[in-house]
């Protein structure tokens, strides 16, 4: 009984086999743009439908229509610290702390007359906010008339990034490098918070900021200063960090010195490594949009995250006949398809093997299915990818499956003792009656023999 059940484990291991799979990485991998003329680009911003490129070799600003395609150039000093776009507006700063205005509708260059170089600036609800820290100033134009109209007295750190405006909230990382203030533009309300490690970069969104420190941390505060999450990164990822936070609570970062784009998503933190460092970063609605300056490609890593490939199992239905199931988990609801892949052995050696591709079919919950034939006796590579409406894949780990081989069924007919005494004692029966009949057939045969001697002689006489 033990080795029947034994045989029993094996062969329902052999036709019905699972594997949990670890699900794929939650990040889109990077793409990017083809059939573009060759361009040197550093610094680049996406506005309402176009990326704004700057050429660093070329000095220009490439205006590319991501619709149609078409690209138009309109000259810009070569070395720029920064650059931003507001309506029809290109507004530069320049690496000596000029601020160059460039009217795309009124195809016209104006020059911001400042008294101390500008080291940051800032595009808020049609309004410019310029940052000068030689004066302990942080200053407001109109876009329109490009008139001064207000003023705030504060002394901000010096480089990029470190202020930041939400509607009427500005947040700014002090002199010391070590204070976060929180600023109320129409109430003048100040509040103020000071940290053991120096700030990077702040950005604020609704409800709050976002912050990275110098020991690569990435810290969420809500509108109180209270620290909500701290996430540390990999070592050198905040130097010239670009933060943004989505409408979902997820955290895209790029860090250009590791040449990487992140996702914090809860405690889960996920990382994409681009081909070459990286010049710029500019976030769009379903994706964010970065430069490679050694190959001089412009890419992005869209925001929609892979669908997980969670579960597989193949199942035998019939001899020769089985049925793929996958389980899928899509974050974004935008699934597209999810294919089984066969992979056939070769007999040949050298050529590779058949490939066969199934469309899965929607099944319950989160399963699909599909069906497939494999010859007996037959070895495959099974395998499932899952594809979205933004073209991400998510894959699943190789399974092997091996059809189970075709059995001729022997029947042995066995006897037990009773029914050998039961034979033996007939054939002794039959045996015996035939002894028994060997004197009479003699006899008989002798008395045919003495008849036909007598019919002779009288014949004679």
């Amino acid at each position: 009984m033990r080795f029947r059940f034994i045989i029993l484990l094996l062969l329902l291991a052999s036709t019905f086999s699972s594997i949990f799979i670890q699900p794929a990485s939650s990040i889109s991998q990077p793409r990017y743009l083809e059939n573009i003329p060759k361009l040197s680009p550093d610094l680049i911003v996406y506005h309402s439908g176009h990326l704004y490129v700057h050429d660093v070799v070329k000095a220009v600003i490439a205006i590319i229509d991501l619709k149609t395609g078409e690209i138009r150039e309109i000259n810009s000093p070569r070395m720029l610290k920064k650059f931003t776009v507001s309506g029809d507006k290109i507004i530069l700063l320049t690496s000596d702390g000029q601020v160059l205005i460039e009217d795309l509708e009124k195809s016209r260059s104006m020059k911001l007359e400042l008294s101390a170089p500008a080291d940051d600036l800032e595009v808020s609800n049609r309004s410019l906010w310029i940052s000068i820290p030689m004066l302990n100033l942080l200053r407001c134009y109109d876009l329109e008339s490009l008139e001064r109209i207000k003023e705030v007295k504060v002394g901000i750190a010096s480089g990029l990034d470190k202020f930041s405006i939400m509607g009427d909230i500005l947040w700014a990382i002090l002199r010391d490098y070590k204070t976060l203030m929180r600023y109320g533009l129409s109430n003048g309300l100040n509040s103020t918070k000071e940290f053991e490690d120096y700030l990077q970069t702040v950005e604020a969104f609704d409800g709050g900021v976002l912050i990275a420190t110098a020991k690569d941390e990435v810290m969420t505060l809500n509108d109180d200063l209270r620290v909500m999450d701290v996430w540390r990164l990999k070592s050198g990822s905040a130097t010239g960090i670009i933060l943004h936070r989505l409408g979902d609570g997820r955290i895209i970062y790029v860090s250009p010195s590791r040449w990487v784009v992140g996702e914090i998503e809860g405690e889960e933190i996920r990382e994409i490594k681009v081909k070459g460092r990286i010049g710029g970063a500019s976030p769009a609605e379903d994706r964010i949009w970065f430069t490679e300056v050694k190959h001089g490609k412009i890419g992005w890593i869209s925001y929609s995250r892979p669908p997980k490939i969670l579960e597989v199992k193949v199942e035998e239905l019939k001899l020769g006949h089985y049925r793929g199931r996958v389980r899928v988990e899509d974050p974004d609801n935008d699934l597209q398809a999810v294919n089984l892949t066969i992979r056939h052995r070769s007999q040949l050696p050298g050529v590779p093997g058949k490939i066969e591709k199934i469309e899965m079919t929607k099944a319950e919950d989160d399963w699909w299915e599909a069906e497939f034939e494999l010859k007996p006796g037959e070895r495959v590579e099974v395998s499932a990818e899952a594809l979205d409406e933004a073209g991400n894949r998510g894959l699943g780990e190789k399974i092997e499956v091996e059809a189970r081989k075709m059995t001729t069924a022997t029947t042995l007919k066995t006897t037990t003792s009773v029914q050998a005494n039961w034979i033996q004692q007939n054939l002794y029966l039959v045996a015996s009656s035939l002894l028994l009949l060997i004197p009479i057939l003699l006899a008989v045969a002798f008395f045919r023999a003495g008849g036909r001697k007598r019919r002779k002689k009288s014949r004679r006489r």
